[in-house]
């Protein structure tokens, strides 16, 4: 998890990881030169699977290559430090690999939500192209579902 400067969201995101029903993780957290709090915040968490990297201000990218050069597990998973997932996220993740082994990369969909708590749904063009659950052949073009 890549962050800089901030502060007002670091804590949410790392509850969210600390609040997976699979508790086999680790959180490599990159502090990419804050200058606020947020470093402070990653170092009051007690848990022992959290790892704060400090490295001089380079960008998002750089930090976030940092992070997986410095991982142990052979999954990765992407989180920023304005995000954060649902408690089944690494559930579903880990379920998307052992039925689709030889995909590239697992995703699900997002929810998006306004400050004043108003939550956007899922576009309905999108909506018509991704499939619930299965394979996008081409990323580029119209999905279609594979069948294992």
């Amino acid at each position: 998890m890549p962050f800089y400067n901030k502060e007002p969201h670091v804590k949410r995101a790392l509850d969210s990881v600390i609040s997976q029903k699979v508790q086999d993780f680790e959180i490599v957290v990159v502090n990419d030169g804050s200058t606020d709090k947020s470093a402070d915040i990653v170092k009051n968490f007690s848990d022992t699977r959290i790892r704060l990297i400090n490295q001089k201000n380079a960008g998002v990218s750089v930090a976030r290559n940092r992070g997986i050069n410095e991982a142990k597990s052979e999954l990765i998973a992407f989180l920023d430090a304005d995000d954060e997932w649902m408690p089944d996220y690494l559930e579903t993740i880990l379920r998307l690999r052992e039925k689709y082994p030889c995909a590239g990369l697992y995703a699900t969909s997002i929810k998006t939500e306004f400050i004043d708590n108003v939550l956007m749904d899922k576009d309905e063009e999108l909506r018509k192209l991704i499939p619930d659950e299965g394979l996008i052949l081409n990323y580029f073009s119209k999905p279609e579902r594979c069948i294992t």
